[in-house]
């Protein structure tokens, strides 16, 4: 495997992961806006979309670096 053929891999696996944060954040706020009457677990779900949104901003950040020294 050529280095070119790893950093492809590696991107394609950064942005699956990307993706896959990105629908959990979906989710995430949707079952906060169906619990809205439950202040408690609202709160603990608007803490796992902070750290979701936290985490794809890190791996965004992380597959534009690659992107860029492929490029």
């Amino acid at each position: 495997m050529t280095s070119e053929e790893y950093e492809e891999d590696q991107r394609a696996l950064l942005l699956e992961a990307r993706n896959a944060i990105r629908r959990a954040e979906f989710l995430h706020e949707l079952l906060s806006y169906l619990l809205r009457d439950w202040p408690m677990a609202t709160r603990v779900i608007d803490l796992e979309i902070e750290k979701n949104k936290e985490l794809t901003t890190y791996i965004k950040g992380t597959v534009e670096r690659r992107y860029k020294k492929s490029a």
